[in-house]
């Protein structure tokens, strides 16, 4: 979405509502909502359909996915200690919720946003709090400090015996530039002694 006059531009994605401050004169950030209570507003309901109807359906549908009996998010809950979501404790919602968050497939993130704030709207602060500072867990095999791994077959790697007792290393001393002899004798100095 584009607000041409001041050069403001927000991406908005399914299951998102913008806000335009006249008094700021720019668009507020977007927040999750539900799409179902959207469409049963006067504002949009008594008309005839939207062009974007069904796409609009197809994200109403994956928002209440996301809470139904048995998904992720309420298997999680239920790890949590809670019975279900509606009957879960803050602390045991969003337990359940931030261990389904970092697991999530990143291009559904905001649809688990959105339908958690559905079903517990009173904890949507929270819930966005903890979707934009979540960090993703991202597997792709071994680690960069496992890239050099190679699995032997039949063959063992040969490598020196250690020794039955550890054995210290002998340090390696550093000789002063002046070593510390008697200086030569002068040819204009009597040796000394006899």
């Amino acid at each position: 979405m584009s607000l041409d006059r001041v050069g403001h531009t927000l991406q908005v994605n399914a299951g998102q509502m913008v806000v335009y401050d006249p008094l700021a004169m720019r668009l507020e950030n977007p927040v999750e909502v539900d799409l179902q209570e959207q469409l049963n507003s006067p504002l949009v309901s008594g008309f005839r359909p939207l062009p974007s109807s069904g796409l609009i359906q197809e994200t109403i549908e994956s928002q209440r996915q996301v809470v139904a009996p048995n998904s992720d998010l309420d298997r999680a809950v239920r790890a949590a200690g809670a019975s279900s979501i509606a009957t879960a404790t803050p602390d045991q919602f969003m337990q359940g919720f931030n261990s389904v968050l970092v697991s999530y497939p990143a291009s559904q993130v905001r649809t688990l946003v959105a339908g958690a704030i559905r079903a517990r709207p009173d904890l949507a602060d929270r819930i966005r709090a903890a979707a934009y500072s979540a960090r993703r867990v991202r597997y792709s095999g071994y680690s960069k400090d496992g890239k050099d791994f190679k699995e032997y077959k039949g063959k063992e790697i040969v490598a020196p015996e250690c020794p039955p007792t550890n054995q210290f290393v002998q340090p390696f001393i550093i000789t002063p530039l002046t070593p510390q002899f008697p200086p030569p004798v002068s040819p204009e100095q009597p040796p000394r002694g006899g």
